[in-house]
């Protein structure tokens, strides 16, 4: 009997583990900065601006608030920390009277005078009616509400909010919807950083009474441009059997299409692998091909029959990131640069034509900046560089196979300080399509660099093995390819 029942434990145990790795995570954990469900009593998290705030059972609940029973007046309490930045505040607000109902965020240590009787914080906040909402943003001289729309937020009922700070921007979503009802960008000297506040304000209409429950701040990682080894700004497709060791993978945007692969913009081959903890994948739509793993992964549309071996997270706001690297304006030269085959030769910074290393030669680089109007690698060659350089390429680069683009054996510099900027399209109309692809490295190539290919497609092509950041409109890797991150663009 008792063997009996511990084989079914068991099998339940099992079952529910196996239930439970199914089941999709729909946010991203995050750590948590605040949280408060008022079953217990952590009035020391709080600081009481004005009012009496109390703990009280009410709407079958233990929830944190008061009536206000006074004309043209207003109370506040505050939570958190000034210095806080990108966050998510989530709480449920239970209004039983009155009209007047308020949250602010980004709150500084400031007060504004633009309305004295209530003597609300410097930051921004949402003012609700029973019918309406309006975003507000106080100076310490200033008030405007750039959004305002009807709601449905009638006493006596629990409606949860979520509201996400990220940068200059700010989306209010309303009960379980995945749509915001605010999206707005803040243009005009936002605030970037500041705690949470509770309130409630009477005009002619008093008393007033709401309620909060289960307030929660947690902190957004939002990805930057230099945390990706792969970044494409409308399509990513990595190849079969390729490895990232680490780094980011990834499409920014939307694509309006052709897509590079699968009808996706992210697409993860075959067998690929990014397995390191602290490498993420994202896209609009992700596909993961058969026996691909891939650790956390951020998606609207995910299919394939890849392993996701960390967190899924849905949605996912776009752009991915909000930042590509800014190509200084330059101009190549008109003088062409070509080494013989087998020939070692140094070059200097300046302004050149069209560079032309042929088969089993070797060109050495010194620190400085360069402009090309175009690169031919031919097989077998190297370009080394001794010293930290910025390569500014007007035309197309390409490279044959068994190339190596690196720092030269003897430099003290790695991938980070080699950065190369190619400006050229695709072919002749810079289609997706379109042949030659703006920059392309042959077969089994050694990169250590950091690429951006403004206007169309980076290539690697089979069995290369690349360190550093790869960025272009489209971006793909190879059959077999091997990725490393070490970032140079030093994007904020």
């Amino acid at each position: 009997m008792i063997k009996t029942i511990l084989r079914s434990f068991i099998v339940f145990t099992i079952f529910l583990l196996a239930l439970l790795a199914l089941l999709p995570m729909a946010i991203r954990a995050q750590p948590i900065l605040f949280q408060d469900d008022f079953e217990q009593d952590k009035s020391y998290q709080w600081d009481i601006i004005a009012g009496d705030w109390t703990r009280q059972f009410v709407g079958g609940s233990m929830r944190y608030g008061l009536v206000l029973p006074t004309p043209s007046s207003g109370v506040e309490t505050q939570g958190g920390d000034f210095s806080w930045t990108n966050y998510e505040l989530s709480f449920d607000m239970f209004p039983l009277q009155g009209v007047d109902r308020n949250v602010f965020f980004r709150v500084n240590d400031q007060r504004t005078t633009v309305v004295p009787n209530l003597n609300l914080p410097v930051g921004y906040g949402l003012h609700m009616y029973q019918n309406h909402m309006w975003l507000q943003k106080f100076t310490t001289t200033t008030g405007i509400e750039p959004v305002d729309l009807p709601i449905s937020l009638p006493d006596g009922v629990s409606t949860h909010f979520r509201i996400q700070v990220n940068d200059n921007n700010i989306k209010v979503f309303l009960g379980d919807d995945t749509s915001p009802t605010i999206d707005y960008t803040d243009n005009d000297d936002p605030f970037l950083s500041g705690r949470i506040a509770l309130a409630l304000t009477t005009g002619a209409v008093y008393p007033t009474e709401v309620w909060f429950d289960n307030v929660t701040v947690t902190a957004i990682d939002t990805p930057i441009t230099n945390d990706f080894v792969i970044l494409g700004e409308e399509g990513v497709w990595v190849k079969q059997n390729a490895t990232i060791y680490n780094g980011d993978v990834g499409a920014s945007l939307i694509g309006s299409g052709p897509f590079l692969d699968s009808g996706v913009e992210t697409s993860i081959g075959n067998g690929v692998q990014i397995t390191n903890s602290e490498s993420d994948v994202y896209g609009d739509s992700v596909k993961l091909k058969q026996g691909s793993q891939v650790q956390d992964i951020f998606y609207n549309d995910l299919s394939g029959l890849g392993t996701v071996l960390g967190d899924e997270n849905t949605p996912l706001d776009l752009p991915v990131v909000s930042d590509f690297p800014t190509v200084p304006v330059f101009s190549p030269g008109t003088i062409d640069v070509e080494v013989p085959a087998n020939d070692n030769q140094s070059i200097t910074p300046g302004s050149y034509g069209d560079l032309v290393v042929r088969s089993g030669a070797t060109l050495t680089f010194s620190a400085g900046e360069y402009n090309f109007n175009s690169w031919d690698i031919r097989k077998n060659a190297n370009i080394y560089f001794d010293g930290s350089v910025e390569i500014r390429i007007a035309d197309k680069l390409g490279t044959r196979e068994n190339v190596e683009v690196r720092p030269s054996p003897s430099a003290t510099i790695d991938a980070s300080d080699v950065v190369v900027y190619i400006t050229g399209i695709n072919g002749n109309n810079g289609n997706l399509g379109a042949t030659p692809k703006a920059a392309k490295f042959g077969v089994q190539n050694i990169i250590e660099a950091n690429v951006y290919v403004e206007n169309g497609t980076l290539l690697l092509k089979q069995n290369t093995v690349a360190t550093g950041a790869f960025l272009g409109k489209w971006v793909i890797g190879g059959v077999s390819t091997e990725f490393t991150h070490d970032s140079g663009f030093l994007i904020p």
